[in-house]
């Protein structure tokens, strides 16, 4: 048998020659020519340039030459095969650029350090009654100074209490503003100064000289049209005319949302005993240099018991604690879990997506065995075939992370659109530095997680099998056939993960949509109004705006009923307090119970929808100087009148021996959600407006007799400025958009978590069928020797789905593990569903089995339609 000659120029040595030699002898005996050897074994090979790359390796290149070697091989070794390397890149894409989507709210929200001076030394402080289980309160004035003048942690404390002002300036119409009344320490605190103009002065802190604002970049641009010459311009709020001082720097807004601030001013009563119970003010300190938080708390402790060694009255009975909260902790509040979980969830998508890629390339990398075989006979070393096959998988990472980019500056632009209003810190979202350092990090570590098992397997091949051609049918190897299965494993286990999560989220949602909110919120139209003290100072002049408001509603067409309340329920939750009654199961030596009340005109419980259990509703006769009335609800009724008819009880407010007047309960009306639909709600007491117009802020409830109550409010919103021209309205809302922004965050939760699972799924279910279609692929000569044997198409059917399904089974019994312990972490996002309820568990893995049934269905099927002639030809 004559061998070629290889020409001289390749300058290979002896050993390479017989290598080479020894190919083209096997191919040679199975009866090909000479020459179509040579050339089949040139071509198989990646010819000669392949030849010379392995004979550079064993002469041993440096670090980087070799690098940039491996990244030239691998380049063109990608370009080769376009279609793998498309799937594999949009694959990488997807999972890094949902990531990165996420990543960047989690960073906007959670990592990026507040807007301040040493923000880490910023705490709130807030107080806490033990006995009632309740959470965080704001503190009263004497509080306020108690903890500003007994105490040697912070280097500095103020306060502040938000309100809504009504902004109106020489030729522009009035506008709603939030605002917020500060003790003038608190830009100190904050050690923020204004960009035109000054902060404010001590002595504005006090009766009559506050006629002083400062107002926001953004109203200063959006009203003023920033012009610098508005520092010291009039303008009028709530009716009385202050002097603007400062504008404050571009992105200021303390706390989120702020539009105005102005002086706060305690009168001299309030800093007397009589004054603990009243409680209005928030908190902020900043913490004195090289002082911890658990020093800090330590020395709040010891405040709050001498409080109540001080003031027994005020707190034994309670059970005072003044807790610390870090800034952003308080600024974040309930957000961080759901983010955290949200960004775990997506890391889960992009580990599937790691191992869809990482079965890509152990597919690939079995066509590679002969070159990799050969370049190993001829002395290149298993780590250099590792490294250059897991270049390939950095340079795939790499590309799949650029495209990442792009659809992560797609991705969060969709979450900010869809993402509720509340979520703090919302506009500081956006792809920055930090953004692309994490996509960059998250691309090599998926390239290396993807990339190294298939590198490992592909470069120890059999030697004597891989310098073969070898059978067609040949599966590459029973390793391979291993890391194919124990990825396919992993995904399905992930999946089943994040899809037993969206599922209990998904119940809890719709169990909350269930629960009965109290009142009927269809074609119920709302708006808010606050009224301003200087030109509504006196109750019959407040009583007066609200009858001849609600009556210009009233006449409008299409309006049914009109009310008024001071706590929208849901929308701004209620004041509390504690209620005493006569001859109640509450006695005078029991803990006071603590309950809502709300100020309400006649016509609310009509309006909204309430239902009257008993007795009547408040009428115009519940006026001043009329018995004073009050209405329960059940739940009052069950705590304080228990097996007794409440009509005709007397209730006051406060303990049984204050002053205040003895109220008659003249109704009892159906317990309504105040706060949140998911929590237990506190007794509910009703008072007539009319009879103590003591509320500025009010909302008025309109029920519509259209189909769209939004279509009224430019005629409800005439109807109140033909009474006061300069009284503007604001949260023009439906009582059920309401509904629906009380649960706007569950919704952002669960759909992100129903659309990673969704994503999780179509991938696993994509690795399942992958890896059976290269299964029967490499089957097809053992298919095709069954069926010539007379095996039935329904026992092939049945041989190949069995082995998809074995594969899947264990898969899920992990993920059912895994979900088991991990789920726990969503207890406090969820309502009336357990963590570990057994029907989503069941009805999941149903899904998941059902799904990867039809991905391994599609390959067996097209198995048992092989020509057993044809299959037979594959030896």
């Amino acid at each position: 048998m004559r061998l070629p000659k290889w020409r001289r120029d390749e300058e290979l040595d002896e050993e390479i020659r017989t290598h080479l030699d020894m190919a083209v002898r096997d191919r040679m005996e199975r009866g090909e020519s000479a020459e179509q050897a040579r050339k089949a074994v040139l071509r198989e090979f990646g010819n000669v340039g392949l030849v010379k790359e392995v004979t550079r390796d064993m002469w041993g290149w440096r670090s980087l030459e070799q690098l940039a070697q491996d990244l030239r091989y691998g380049g063109r070794m990608l370009v080769k095969q376009p279609g793998f390397t498309l799937i594999a890149v949009i694959t990488l894409a997807l999972g890094i650029g949902a990531c990165t989507a996420i990543f960047s709210v989690v960073n906007g929200v959670l990592l990026n350090p507040l807007p301040f001076a040493e923000p880490d030394r910023l705490v709130m402080i807030y107080g806490k009654f033990l006995s009632y289980g309740s959470s965080n309160m704001s503190l009263s004035v004497p509080e306020f100074v108690d903890c500003r003048d007994r105490t040697s942690s912070f280097e500095q404390l103020a306060a502040y209490d938000d309100f809504s002002a009504n902004l109106a300036d020489t030729g522009g119409e009035p506008e709603r503003v939030e605002a917020l009344a500060v003790t003038p320490d608190l830009f100190t605190v904050l050690k923020v100064t204004p960009l035109y103009g000054r902060a404010f002065l001590p002595e504005e802190a006090q009766q009559g000289h506050d006629d002083v604002v400062m107002i926001s970049h953004d109203l200063w641009q959006r009203r003023f049209a920033a012009d610098p010459e508005a520092v010291g311009r009039q303008v009028i709020v709530n009716g009385r005319n202050h002097t603007i001082v400062g504008v404050m720097r571009p992105g200021f807004a303390f706390p989120q949302r702020t539009q105005l601030w102005k002086p706060l001013w305690f009168p001299a009563e309030q800093f007397t005993p009589p004054w603990r119970g009243s409680r209005g003010l928030t908190v902020v300190s900043r913490l004195k240099p090289g002082v911890g938080l658990t020093v800090a708390q330590a020395e709040m402790d010891r405040l709050a018991a001498q409080l109540t060694t001080d003031y027994p009255r005020n707190y034994e009975s309670r059970g005072l604690q003044i807790s610390l909260v870090p800034l952003l902790a308080d600024v974040v509040g309930d957000t961080r879990q759901a983010l955290l979980l949200l960004l775990g969830a997506v890391a889960f998508v992009t580990l599937i997506a790691c191992a869809n890629v990482a079965n890509l390339l152990l597919t690939r990398a079995t066509a590679r065995r002969q070159e990799v075989a050969v370049r190993l006979a001829l002395g290149a070393r298993r780590g250099r075939i590792v490294r250059q096959l897991v270049t390939e998988s950095l340079l795939l990472a790499v590309i799949g992370g650029a495209l990442a980019l792009l659809i992560a500056l797609w991705g969060v632009h969709l979450l900010l659109s869809v993402a509720p209003e509340n979520l703090p810190r919302l506009h500081e979202v956006r792809v920055d530095a930090r953004v692309l350092a994490f996509t960059f990090a998250v691309s090599l570590l998926t390239g290396t997680l993807f990339g190294v098992a298939p590198a490992l397997a592909a470069s120890n091949p059999d030697l004597n099998e891989a310098l073969k051609e070898g059978r067609r049918g040949a599966t590459g190897g029973t390793r391979g056939a291993r890391l194919r299965s124990a990825f396919v494993i992993t995904e399905v286990a992930l999946a089943l993960v994040l899809l037993v999560g969206a599922g209990l989220l998904l119940k809890s949602l719709w169990q909350l949509q269930g629960v009965n909110p109290g009142f009927n919120p269809d074609g119920v139209l709302t708006m808010r109004m606050m009224l301003p003290f200087e030109v509504y100072e006196k109750p019959a002049q407040r009583t007066a705006f609200y009858r001849q408001v609600l009556d210009a509603i009233k006449a409008v067409p299409g309006v049914e009923e009109a009310a008024a309340v001071s706590r929208l329920p849901l929308r701004q939750g209620s004041t509390s307090g504690t209620i005493s009654g006569e001859n109640s199961a509450v006695g005078p030596n029991d803990l006071p119970v603590e309950v809502d009340w709300n100020w309400v005109t006649p016509g609310y419980f009509k309006s909204m929808g309430v239902e009257v259990l008993a007795g009547r509703v408040f009428t115009e006769a519940d006026a001043e100087g009329a018995p004073r009335a009050a209405i329960v609800d059940e739940s009052f009724a069950r705590t304080f009148f228990p097996n007794e008819d409440p009509l005709g009880k007397r209730i006051k407010r406060g303990k049984l021996d204050s002053t205040r007047p003895w109220m008659t309960v003249v109704g009892v009306v159906r317990q309504v959600h105040s706060r949140r639909l998911d929590a237990t709600e506190r007794e509910q007491v009703y008072f007539p407006f009319y009879q103590d117009p003591s509320p500025y802020n009010m909302t008025l409830v309109v029920r519509a007799g259209v189909a769209s109550p939004l279509s009224l409010g430019p005629e409800v919103r005439s109807a109140i400025l033909s009474v006061d021209h300069n009284q503007p309205v604001f949260d023009v809302l439906t009582m059920r958009q309401v509904v629906g922004d009380s649960l706007a965050e569950r919704h952002f939760s669960m759909l992100l978590m129903a659309l990673f699972a969704g994503v999780a799924l179509i991938l696993a279910a994509v690795g399942i069928y992958g890896v059976m279609s290269y299964s029967v692929s490499q089957r097809t000569h053992e298919v095709g020797i069954r069926m010539a044997l007379g095996a039935p198409a329904g026992s092939i059917l049945r041989l190949i789905i069995r082995q998809g399904m074995a594969v899947t089974l264990a898969g899920v019994g992990i993920g059912l593990l895994a979900a088991l312990a991990l789920t726990r972490l969503l207890a406090s996002l969820l309502y009336s569903v357990s963590a570990t309820d057994p029907l989503t568990f069941v009805l999941v893995g149903a899904l998941l089995m059902a799904i990867a049934l039809l991905a391994c269905y599609i390959p067996a099927r097209r198995a048992t339609k092989v020509d057993p002639m044809t299959a037979l030809r594959y030896e």
